[in-house]
């Protein structure tokens, strides 16, 4: 009987081997799943991602663009308030909604929504033909980087695929942390020449799609400038109607102007949109002088020299105008 309950005992303890064999292996399983926050040495590190859900009304003429999207803070100390301490360097005006921290896992999570107005200047230079990038600087204010920095959560920050902004194309969006430097310590008496504070900045990167902007843009240039060459079809001793015509396309070009820069912003930068109004109404002068000429040909010798006249000069300002296109756009 003794030996039948040793025996009992045996097999009930060589059972139970691979059993706290197996819990033991499944403890690291646990410990993975616990969020663990890469922490600066002596300073708080804040986790910050986004989701952008719509950029809105770029307005060129305005010099700013609207922008909502869902931001969210990973940190460890309690005493950290990101959904209060952090601004928007760059906005006009913002709104901030749904305001929610919880503790999950062994770190705090806090998230909001903002809406904000974002003031930039614009990069004309090759407008219609640019690109533009698009930043939201989101900065702390109270603690600066001897105390916080922020880290990108890259991995779960998007763009919503339902976002489009028409005549433009997306072609990257990341999240760029930093260190920004204001040469003032604002009175901070720990602090001596300057402060420095964690920043975020949402770069989001857009490329106009310009071939339809193009033709809306320049059409009424292109059509003044044909009438302007249309004068070579004239009889060259009609120099009245000639001048008429070219002096109505150059008004014609002029104002073609104005309704363009109206929907720009005031800038000193040379432009394409300027270079081409510019050739254009170079060109357009010219054919006036051209037209003068071809009546002193006519005058002086036979209507079928100034015809040839006439015919080169079309081919010439065709041809100019053409090189002039490659050249500014190149």
């Amino acid at each position: 009987m003794k030996l039948f309950y040793n025996l009992i005992l045996s097999t009930v303890f060589l059972f139970s081997i691979p059993f706290s064999a197996s819990a033991q292996k499944d403890i690291p399983a646990v410990l993975d799943s616990v969020i663990t926050l890469e922490k600066a040495p002596g300073k708080d590190t804040v986790k910050v991602g986004v989701y952008v859900t719509s950029i809105y009304s770029l307005g060129f003429a305005q010099n700013d663009f609207g922008i909502d999207y869902w931001v969210w803070y990973i940190y460890n100390d309690s005493t950290l308030t990101p959904l209060e301490t952090t601004e928007i360097v760059n906005s006009e005006s913002v709104s901030k909604d749904f305001a929610s921290t919880e503790f999950k896992g062994n770190v705090y999570w806090a998230t909001h929504k903002c809406s904000a107005m974002i003031k930039k200047n614009w990069d004309i230079g090759r407008f219609p033909l640019d690109g533009q990038t698009l930043d939201v600087l989101m900065e702390e204010t109270v603690m600066d980087t001897s105390k916080l920095v922020y880290i990108a959560d890259t991995a779960n920050s998007k763009i919503d695929k339902s976002v489009q902004l028409s005549g433009w194309k997306i072609s990257d969006f990341k999240l760029l942390p930093s260190n920004y430097t204001y040469n003032t310590t604002y009175g901070d008496p720990t602090l001596q020449g300057n402060s420095s504070y964690a920043r975020l900045s949402i770069s989001t990167k857009i490329e106009r799609e310009s071939k339809n902007i193009f033709l809306k843009l320049f059409l009424g240039l292109y059509v003044a400038f044909l009438i302007a060459l249309s004068v070579f079809f004239l009889d060259g001793a009609e120099i009245g109607a000639r001048v008429s015509l070219s002096v109505g396309a150059l008004f014609a070009s002029v104002g073609n102007k104005y309704i363009v820069d109206s929907s720009l912003p005031d800038h000193s930068s040379f432009t394409i949109v300027d270079k081409i109004h510019d050739v254009t109404f170079a060109l357009i002068l010219l054919s006036i002088v051209f037209s003068i000429i071809a009546n002193g040909i006519d005058k002086k010798w036979d209507e079928k020299r100034t015809k040839k006249f006439d015919l080169a000069c079309f081919v010439f300002l065709m041809l100019a105008y053409a090189f002039a296109h490659f050249i500014i756009i190149k």
